[in-house]
């Protein structure tokens, strides 16, 4: 879940200095500079957060919950299985 808060953050922080500096009147250049830098820092900040969630999820759920596995590893549920 890292890297989705990440990208979600950083896109809304992004759009977010984007949609001022054309608000305000603001250069280009100092527009995109100040988004970046907010997308950057955003895209951190969601990093940790989204690692954190990930954390607490399972490790509330126990070993022996059947949801455990999945939510471990989100990406083996798009793994084919090889068990028939």
């Amino acid at each position: 879940m890292g890297r989705q808060y990440a990208a979600i953050l950083g896109t809304i922080a992004f759009t977010t200095v984007i949609l001022q500096g054309l608000m305000r009147d603001v250069g280009l250049a100092r527009t995109l500079e100040a988004a970046a830098i907010s997308a950057v820092m955003f895209c951190a900040i969601g990093y940790v957060v989204g690692r954190v969630a990930t954390w607490i999820v399972v490790n509330s759920l126990g070993p022996d919950s059947p949801y455990a596995p999945a939510v471990a590893q989100p990406e083996s549920r798009f793994v084919r299985s090889t068990k028939p």
